[in-house]
């Protein structure tokens, strides 16, 4: 399938000469209605119909890796150099901020539960509407990329190492995956589920291959088919 520009804008310069305008993070509210984009140390928000620029938020004083939208609409999150979480209200209004020992590197809400997982250097944060605390777990490499089941169940944990980890919904370990030499910049649970008890994941590394696996009953990868060479190191996966 061929694809092309749809459209196209422009970014405002940065709000301080410390911060550049490099976009490291965008994503779509789940009703398709509106943009986040991570700028610097702001949030930018604009309309997907439209693009036009509506609002920017500051709520860190590094800048702002990554950006996610819960799947109710409800919340969204930020994470940022500064080490820090903050989870605003969709109204902008700043919720709650919670730390790590390190840049925040990724975020993910569950799609299923009120849940969200913050992926650093070395460990990954889950936090909860119904726990006071973010339970912390350290990681053996680097955190680059995760992605949740549909059901929810499994957490999926690309690693600079080259590694999968899969995690339970709390954290807790299941299976391991030493997937290439490569750091695993890319891992992506097929939305739609064909089985009750097998997932199917994506997988994108840095040495430019693209794999997909069979989750099977949430305890094991199976690989399904071979390597595909793209002739170029996959930063991203996104499923129609």
């Amino acid at each position: 399938m061929r694809t092309k520009v749809a459209c196209e804008f422009q970014i405002p310069p940065p709000s301080d000469d410390k911060f550049t305008n490099s976009i490291y993070s965008v994503c779509f509210s789940p009703d398709g209605m509106n943009i986040l984009v991570a700028v610097g140390d702001r949030i930018f928000f604009y309309n997907a119909k439209t693009l036009e620029y509506e609002d920017s938020v500051r709520g860190h004083k590094g800048e702002v890796y990554c950006v996610a939208f819960s799947k109710d609409g409800l919340r969204f999150a930020s994470g940022s150099a500064d080490k820090t979480v903050v989870i605003w209200s969709i109204n902008k209004e700043g919720l709650l901020r919670y730390n790590h020992k390190d840049p925040i590197q990724f975020l993910a809400y569950n799609p299923v539960l009120n849940s969200l997982i913050s992926l650093t250097d070395g460990d990954f944060g889950l936090w909860t509407l119904d726990q006071s605390n973010v339970i912390k777990h350290d990681l053996p490499s680097k955190g680059l990329s995760a992605d949740w089941s549909p059901d929810g169940q499994l957490l999926a944990i690309g690693l600079f190492n080259g590694t999968v980890l899969l995690r339970d919904k709390n954290g807790g370990k299941l299976a391991e995956l030493m997937k290439s030499v490569s750091p695993i910049w890319t891992v992506q649970f097929c939305p739609k589920k064909f089985d009750t008890t097998d997932n199917t994941l994506a997988i994108g590394s840095w040495d430019e291959k693209l794999s997909i696996y069979n989750i099977a009953g949430g305890k094991s990868f199976t690989q399904i088919g071979v390597d595909k060479k793209l002739g170029f190191d996959p930063l991203s996966i996104s499923y129609f």
